[in-house]
C-alpha cells in the first residue's frame, strides 16, 4: 500500500512540473487557437523576419553546446530552422509579449523590456550569471546571460550601448532538446554550405 502511494505521489509531482511549464499560465505546445482564447486581441506577425528569434537562438546555443554549432551567424536560419517546419510568432500589443511556434506549437515567448533593465531581478531568482556579448544581424552588440531551469531556459538580451532597452526569452526546454539533437546528426554536423 505504502509503495502505491508513493508512486501516485509521485506520478501527481511529475504531472505538475509538466502543466506548470511554460511561460505564466501559457504552456509549452500550446496552440495559437488555444492561445486566443486565453489572451483575446491576439495578432499574427505579417513579417517573416519576425517569425523567429534567430539571433537569439544562435546566441543561447554558442552558450549551451559550444562545439556543435559549427556555422556563422548567416547559416543560423539554415541550421535552427529547417524549411520543413512551419515557424509564426503572434502578439499581445499591450503586454509587449511574443508568442514563437514551431509546427503549430508554442515554443518561446519574447518579452521586451524598456526603461528599465530587469537583469537584477533575473539575477535575485535565478542567480546571478556572468554576462557574455554577441552580434546581432543588425550588427548592433547585446549583452546576454542565460538561465536554464526545469521548465524553462530564459535568455536575456540587453542592448549593449542601451541597456534599458531589449528582451527576455523564455524557450522550452524540450523543444531546444530536440533542436540540440538534430544539430548533432551526422549529416548536420558535417555541412558545408
Amino acid at each position: 500500500m505504502r509503495k502505491v502511494y508513493f508512486l501516485g505521489v509521485l506520478l501527481l509531482a511529475c504531472a505538475g512540473l509538466l502543466w506548470g511549464a511554460g511561460y505564466k499560465n501559457f504552456n509549452w505546445g500550446l496552440t495559437p487557437q488555444e492561445l486566443a482564447k486565453q489572451l483575446p486581441g491576439l495578432q499574427k506577425n505579417s513579417s517573416a523576419l519576425a517569425a523567429v528569434p534567430a539571433d537569439e537562438l544562435y546566441a543561447l546555443g554558442k552558450q549551451l553546446w559550444f562545439g556543435l554549432l559549427k556555422f556563422e551567424m548567416k547559416q543560423a536560419a539554415k541550421e535552427f530552422y529547417p524549411q520543413t517546419q512551419k515557424y509564426e510568432s503572434y502578439f499581445s500589443g499591450k503586454e509587449g509579449v511574443v508568442f514563437y511556434f514551431v509546427d503549430g506549437r508554442l515554443v518561446c515567448v519574447g518579452v521586451d523590456f524598456a526603461g528599465k533593465n530587469p537583469y537584477q531581478e533575473l539575477a535575485q531568482k535565478y542567480g546571478a550569471k556572468t554576462k557574455f556579448h554577441y552580434l546581432r544581424v543588425n550588427n548592433y552588440t547585446y549583452d546576454g546571460a542565460l538561465w536554464t531551469t526545469p521548465e524553462r531556459v530564459i535568455f536575456y538580451a540587453a542592448n549593449a550601448l542601451k541597456p534599458e532597452f531589449g528582451n527576455i526569452y523564455y524557450f522550452d526546454p524540450g523543444w531546444l532538446a530536440s533542436v540540440k539533437k538534430r544539430l548533432e546528426t551526422p549529416e548536420t554536423n558535417n555541412r558545408v554550405d
